[in-house]
């Protein structure tokens, strides 16, 4: 019985001794009365390896040194402690304080509290913004250039764009350690209507950054055509252009009473509408439109409208004179003939009543509509030439069959092929 409670009683005071020697306890027992309170550490300091961090995910060692348990959190969701509490510890034990990646271009504060017993240590941990490893937030390519994009750590990282934009976008190299410069280059320039876009990404561990690339549309304002042509009758016709701007049409003042256009901006319309009015006069007329953006692109079409002549309502082959007279086949008065070579057509008139002919020729035996020639007039009565002149001529009308066409004389003709 002696043997047992001494037993006991040894086993109590050694367990007295082991949670003493642990710290296990925070608290202490006041023997006169019975009350506890909490106990104060003799030793205490709490010291962290650095204070200031890269933005990029890593960790830092706090050395904490306690005679009593002790505890350490902050006030920051994106710091965490392994392990965040210890027991006593006179030779000072270690916490890993972990730091998530900072995405954020502005750095950010983390106030760390330790505490044991009543007291408090307090350290400020600082980690820089993520400017300080990616200088740049995106990367902007500027036609086919090739465009430099930096980044700067001490840890393993891999760069990757979409498998889609790697038919238009090289980049090179995709994996680095240290100072390393990341170079990418388009294909092609952008002639898209806005900005053409990609995502870099770097990877570093299980976490990530992205990073948006932006090429900038390169302005394009091309016309279908710089010359256009039109009959002599009025109504509306459009024009086609190839752009990705909103361009601005001017009319020149001089041709503001005969050519219209039908609206202010062209808004990215590929076609713009104009209005012309009939021309009743026996010359062709002409106007240079321009078609702007901004002080770098001005492109221009030259819009000619073809002359009025009564020779458009006629028929039969012969020369219609400015003065009304018409010299067309009349039985017993007039004969016609045709002049041909390889490359030109021309007309005869014969009187033979009067022993007078009347020709012209040179006209191309390939012209169409809108062509411009020299057209060679000439007047014989007996032996003696009465008249030439080499006039200006336009074409008015062309099938497979005649030729119709007025000069800058007045003069109208229709040609038989």
């Amino acid at each position: 019985m002696r043997i047992n409670r001494l037993i006991a009683i040894l086993a109590t005071a050694a367990s007295v001794l082991i949670s003493s020697a642990c710290g296990g306890s925070n608290k202490e027992t006041d023997p006169d009365n019975g009350s506890t309170s909490v106990k104060d550490p003799t030793i205490f300091r709490a010291t962290a390896l650095q204070t200031s961090f890269s933005p990029e995910v890593q960790s830092t060692t706090v050395t904490v040194t306690c005679d009593v348990k002790w505890s350490i959190s902050s006030d920051a969701s994106w710091l965490s402690f392994t392990p965040s509490s210890g027991s006593a510890s006179a030779s000072g034990q270690e916490v890993s304080a972990n730091f998530s990646f900072n995405k954020d271009d502005k750095p950010r504060t983390a106030h760390v509290t330790v505490k044991a017993g009543s007291q408090t240590i307090s350290l400020t941990l600082t980690q820089k913004a993520i400017t300080e490893m990616l200088p740049e937030t995106e990367v902007y390519l500027i036609k086919k250039d090739i465009t430099k994009f930096l980044v700067i750590t001490k840890n393993e990282w891999k760069a990757s764009i979409p498998q889609a934009d790697e038919s238009w976008l090289h980049m090179e190299p995709k994996s680095g350690m240290g100072n390393v410069s990341i170079y990418f280059q388009a294909n092609d320039e952008n002639e898209n209507v806005g900005d053409r876009k990609s995502t870099l990404t770097i990877t570093m561990g299980s976490d990530h950054i992205d990073i948006p690339i932006i090429q900038k549309q390169k302005n394009v304002l091309l016309m279908a055509d710089d010359f256009f042509r039109r009959d002599w009758q009025a109504g509306t016709f459009e024009v086609a252009s190839n752009t990705n701007v909103d361009f601005t049409v001017t009319v020149p003042s001089d041709a503001s009473a005969w050519l219209k256009h039908m609206s202010t901006k062209a808004l990215n319309s590929k076609k713009t509408t104009f209005q012309i009015e009939q021309n009743q006069e026996p010359t062709p007329r002409t106007a240079v439109v321009s078609f702007s953006f901004g002080d770098d692109i001005n492109e221009t079409l030259t819009i000619e409208q073809a002359p009025f002549h009564t020779v458009i309502s006629k028929a039969d082959a012969g020369i219609y004179g400015a003065d009304g007279k018409d010299y067309t086949y009349v039985p017993g008065q007039w004969q016609v003939s045709k002049l041909k070579n390889t490359s030109t057509l021309g007309l005869r008139l014969l009187s033979p009543k009067d022993v007078k002919v009347v020709e012209v020729t040179g006209i191309p035996a390939d012209a169409a509509f809108g062509t411009t020639f020299k057209a060679n007039m000439l007047v014989r009565e007996g032996r003696d030439v009465t008249y030439s002149a080499n006039s200006d001529a336009y074409v008015l009308q062309a099938d497979d069959s005649k030729i119709s066409f007025v000069t800058a004389d007045g003069v109208g003709a229709i040609i038989k092929k």
